[in-house]
């Protein structure tokens, strides 16, 4: 039975997020949520990890320090390295390995920690520091259950890379739906693309405003940044707000959209306002690009966390996700941005019983399906059936 875990992945806190360029901020709030759900099911939680930062001369740091950027809910063992090129990888997996492995010993010995883990959980096997602590868990016994969130293709060279990458986990929890159908490996899989939090669709409902229109997250190549600057000059009606939330450079990203006066470049927000721009959020985008072939790998996490809000989400479909989708989505299914302008028309216009109908159908389904409470539990469930006998 499971009630002592060491995660391997992002464990920054909100003042690190807001102030540092790298940490990727869904990368970021993916963690706090499996973290902050695992604890409340009563798993005991530690971590290794460190604070990426852009490589120096170009960032500003070639010493990285192992503290001063951890959340403070968890006992983390951070992990210090020398920002330069060709090094800092080849530094992160050494002191990721020797720190496994003190870890491990100082536990048996109960010198650093009162509780030892009964396995570990990596946000990301592909990393390389990810796959040596992969490597140095089976040698000492201790099971290794990896997250696959993004990536690369794996049809570019047919599953080799991947599988030599994941050979030493124990079992393997696919985000994305369609890597989850065609993975040709041999170890355990589970279907796992995240949750989204509390259900806030009651209070969200009180609040929608006519028209306006939220997107949150990055606005890069992968995630479809010049998609939806085509579909921001498709939008015919002069009376829409688009709000956008997301690390970036502000002028620069409002320049992109010509300045237009219809869009609210937010850049990085805390909690608190993303949460009240969501709730005033008339519809929702996810514009990801099905043509990318990355995209078959990589699962939009923003859609659960939007659905949390029983708002109208219209989107691209993409392998990655979950047929269950299909009813809960309002799906464009090309990469056309004037069907998608009119798709995001069409629901701006429909009238309140239609947004009550969307609150309901959503609602019941993410309330029994959705949250990172429910899924974590499914999680572990799972996790637990696939532990080598006598653990």
């Amino acid at each position: 039975m499971i009630k002592r875990v060491l995660w391997i992945g992002p464990m920054y806190n909100a003042e690190t997020l807001r102030t540092h360029r790298v940490p990727n901020q869904a990368a970021t709030k993916w963690s706090w949520a499996i973290l902050d759900a695992l604890t409340r099911l009563g798993v005991h939680v530690e971590g290794i990890s460190h604070c990426p930062e852009q490589l120096w001369p170009r960032g500003k740091k070639m010493w990285v320090s192992a503290k001063g950027w951890a959340i403070e809910n968890h006992l983390v063992y951070g992990i210090g390295y020398i920002n330069v090129p060709w090094i800092r990888e080849r530094l992160l997996t050494y002191n990721y390995r020797r720190t496994l492995q003190q870890v491990i010993t100082d536990n048996k010995s109960s010198m650093l920690s009162t509780v030892p883990f009964d396995a570990i959980l990596g946000y990301n096997i592909l990393h390389p520091q990810d796959i040596t602590v992969a490597e140095t868990a089976k040698r000492w016994g201790v099971p290794y259950f990896g997250f696959i969130l993004d990536g690369d293709d794996p049809r570019r060279d047919q599953w080799r890379r991947f599988l030599q990458n994941t050979q030493y986990a124990t079992g393997l929890a696919f985000l994305s739906y369609w890597m989850m159908q065609n993975y040709p490996g041999v170890l355990p899989t589970f279907h796992f693309d995240g949750g989204g939090g509390e259900w806030k669709g009651d209070r969200a409902l009180q609040m929608r405003e006519k028209n306006l229109i939220v997107y949150t997250g990055a606005l890069d190549h992968w995630r479809g940044g010049d998609f939806l600057v085509e579909i921001i000059r498709q939008l015919k009606h002069q009376d829409v707000r688009i709000v956008l939330c997301g690390k970036c450079d502000r002028a620069k990203t409002w320049a992109r959209f010509g300045n237009d006066p219809r869009v609210n470049v937010r850049g990085f927000v805390s909690e608190a306002e993303m949460d009240i721009w969501c709730c005033r959020a008339s519809v929702f985008l996810n514009v990801r690009d099905p043509q990318n072939g990355d995209n078959v790998v990589n699962f939009p996490s923003k859609i659960p966390n939007y659905l949390a809000y029983g708002k109208p989400v219209v989107s691209t479909w993409l392998p990655s996700l979950d047929p269950v989708y299909q009813n809960v989505l309002e799906v464009v299914d090309e990469k056309d941005s004037a069907m998608f302008a009119m798709r995001i028309e069409y629901v701006l216009g429909q009238p309140d019983k239609y947004y009550q109908e969307k609150f309901t159908q959503i609602g019941t389904w993410y309330c029994n399906e959705k949250t990172w409470l429910r899924q974590t539990e499914k999680l572990l469930t799972w996790m637990n059936t696939t532990l080598p006998k006598g653990r």
